[in-house]
């Protein structure tokens, strides 16, 4: 059985970056650390030209380096070795130059000989201590040791006291500035490194890396506002094929919406990012969206400490890196170097609101780059994981849940709009917070996700009226609002908030805005109602529709175009009935019900009958009548129950109908 050791650090990152030149030190001025392949054949043609040079001038120290800077350029076994031999002259013709030893330390890290190469480093600070590049290097190399497990802080501490060692010396240096921001972020050191991430970017304002850097830490500190413009500047700045990475969603679905989304169209991916963000916003009612800022984030920091070089991996395409977008950071970490043969283990842990598991990485070609095992039990497990398992996000703003019930119904609005009424339920235990501030947000989204309303209102505690409802006592916040009808199902999302006590409830719900209005018979939503004492109804609408047997039921309704006769006297059937609602999930269940409905007002009977039944008729002088009724409920058991409301215009044969769910517990 493999012992793992487990890691338990503050953030953790993994790295499965190789440790190669740094990517953009300037040694030597006409040298770079990093060069294309279709470079290198040029190269070769310096590296001929700077030979010739050499047999005219053979103790020019300066030549032998440039020379062993082309040597390591080139990236070959052969010419690694090359290099050596050619810096190793420069070094014994100027051996107190510290540009040589760095040189040699670059080339040893190329050939993967780190102690030496640290030794090299360490020699150049010895002969020069003001040597910015040496402490740079220096720096370098430990971030490397730190990024390979995320286990040793030892390598972080002394990766940050290098790089401020360089900073002493060169305060402008943008890759230093970064690198002590982005790692002073591992340190959960937030505002010494938000500090580095402002001078970075007064270093380099043009570099969206920087900007990517400081909205990541305005992560942390909840300052949402300021994120939402780092992210919006830095993606400004990047090109289409930089900025994908943060667009793509399909790691956050499960395997087959993954599927269906990569294989959509460009423009109907754009629309799914839009309805995406939105279904998954914490905060609908603010225009920040912190779970997609989160996102963002994570896909930086795995871009950061992730990408292979070598391998020509972007982090965000690594296994690692897929995991961490998805799910965030592990809860634990646990690693195993095994043999030199075998290659090495790491098993991240994750503790999730929806369940606990392990993700499984393994380095089995030696390459640096754990991913999940092939054809292997824990890769396919792991794979199985990412498929399936649920995107893992928590809300930063740790609000306490708080009970909220509501209901809605819908009416007609004046100037051809539809009255939407809502009514919240909750706990009279928040009287404890009297005098503090409470909003009700109502934020309604169309079929497309487009945000159609936005409503706040403020609460005073002592005004509302109160209910007690299964042995407990709730305040009821009844509302309303005029919206344009719309054809097609919206969602309403209401969110009951109190900031100083962090206090949130939230209801999400679907409905059809109806247009009430026009010429055909219509009627509106049945709203039940808070029943009294001696079978009377009230007049507040109720927001938890459960109903003991002695109280009975209470519902009102509005009808709308009625038909007039030559009387001026619009005559109409109103029937009800009450039933188990699985007894009417199909669609012929349902027209077997309204049957019975009409056959019990022509006096038939049936054995399936429902539980309740009732008709009536009535006559009004205007084309719009409203009514509210009770209901003895005494006759029922303990259980759920569809009440069906079907209304008849006597003069022309049309009809209407609506249905509401209720729960009848003593």
């Amino acid at each position: 059985m493999r012992t793992f050791t487990i890691c338990l650090i503050t953030l953790l990152f993994v790295s499965g970056c190789t440790l190669a030149p740094s990517s953009r030190r300037v040694i030597e001025e006409d040298f770079i650390e990093e060069i294309t392949p279709e470079q290198r054949s040029k190269v070769w043609q310096d590296i001929s030209d700077i030979k010739s040079r050499i047999q005219d001038d053979y103790d020019n120290a300066d030549l032998h380096r440039e020379l062993a800077v082309l040597y390591r350029l080139a990236a070959t076994p052969r010419s690694r070795l090359l290099s050596i031999e050619s810096i190793e002259i420069a070094i014994m013709l100027e051996p107190e130059n510290p540009r040589n030893h760095v040189e040699k330390g670059l080339t040893l890290i190329a050939r993967r000989f780190l102690g030496e190469a640290e030794d090299a480093f360490d020699r150049a600070t010895r002969i020069d201590p003001y040597y910015f590049e040496a402490w740079y290097q220096l720096g370098e190399l430990e971030k490397y040791n730190y990024m390979k497990l995320m286990c040793f802080p030892k390598h972080l501490k002394k990766s940050i006291k290098y790089y401020k060692k360089a900073y002493k010396f060169n305060k402008r240096d943008e890759d230093t500035l970064f690198n002590l921001a982005f790692l002073h972020m591992f340190r959960s050191m937030f505002r010494t490194s938000r500090k580095f991430a402002y001078k970075t970017i007064s270093v380099a304002p043009e570099n969206p890396r920087n900007h990517l850097l400081l909205g990541s830490i305005f992560v942390h500190f909840k300052k949402f506002d300021e994120a939402e413009k780092s992210f919006t500047k830095a993606f400004s700045m990047m090109p289409d094929d930089d900025r994908m990475p943060y667009e793509d969603i399909s790691l956050l679905h499960s395997a087959d919406l993954k599927e269906l989304y990569l294989t959509s169209s460009p423009d109907k991916k754009i629309e799914w990012i839009r309805k995406f963000w939105i279904e998954q916003d914490p905060t609908p009612s603010s225009e920040i969206n912190e779970r997609r800022l989160e996102h963002y984030r994570r896909v930086f920091i795995a871009s950061e400490t992730l990408t292979n070089k070598r391998l020509a991996l972007e982090g965000e395409e690594t296994d690692r890196g897929k995991a961490m977008i998805k799910f965030g950071l592990p809860a634990k970490k646990y690693y195993d170097l095994s043999g030199s043969l075998t290659g090495g283990w790491i098993i991240w842990e994750y503790h999730l609101a929806q369940q606990s598991f392990r993700l499984y990485f393994h380095d089995e070609f030696l390459s640096g780059n754990f991913h999940f095992p092939i054809s292997d039990y824990y890769g396919t497990v792991s794979i199985d994981i990412m498929d399936n398992i649920p995107q893992g996000y928590e809300y930063p703003v740790r609000f306490k849940s708080l009970p909220l019930r509501a209901e809605s119904a819908i009416f007609r609005g004046s100037y051809e709009r539809t009255r939407l009424e809502f009514s919240i339920g909750f706990p009279t235990s928040v009287a404890e917070t009297r005098g503090m501030k409470w909003n009700v947000v109502l934020t309604i989204f169309d079929s497309d996700w487009n945000k159609i309303l936005l409503e706040t209102a403020s609460l005073d505690l002592d005004t509302l009226p109160r209910m007690d409802k299964l042995g407990s006592e709730l305040f009821v916040f009844p509302f309303w609002v005029e919206v344009i009808p719309r054809y097609m199902s919206s969602t309403c999302v209401l969110e009951f908030i109190n900031d100083e006590y962090k206090l949130k409830g939230t209801w999400r719900h679907s409905l059809e805005i109806r247009d009430l209005h026009g010429k055909s018979l219509k009627l509106s939503s049945i709203k039940l109602i808070v029943p009294e004492s001696g079978g009377l109804c009230s007049d507040l609408h109720d927001p938890l529709p459960v109903y003991q047997r002695d109280e009975g039921l209470c519902f009102s309704y509005e009808i709308y175009n009625l038909s007039r006769g030559d009387d001026n006297l619009a005559r109409y059937r109103v029937t009800y009935a009450i039933m188990r609602p699985e007894e009417t999930e199909s669609e012929a269940s349902l027209r077997n019900t309204l049957a019975f409905m009409w056959s019990s007002i022509r006096g038939s009977k049936d054995e399936d009958a429902p539980y309740i039944s009732s008709s009536l008729e009535q006559s009004t002088n205007i084309s719009t009548s409203s009514d509210k009724l009770h209901i003895d409920l005494k006759v029922l058991e303990n259980g759920n129950y569809l009440l069906l409301l079907v209304v008849e215009d006597l003069l022309n044969g049309q009809t209407v109908q609506e249905g509401k769910l209720f729960t009848v517990n003593d």
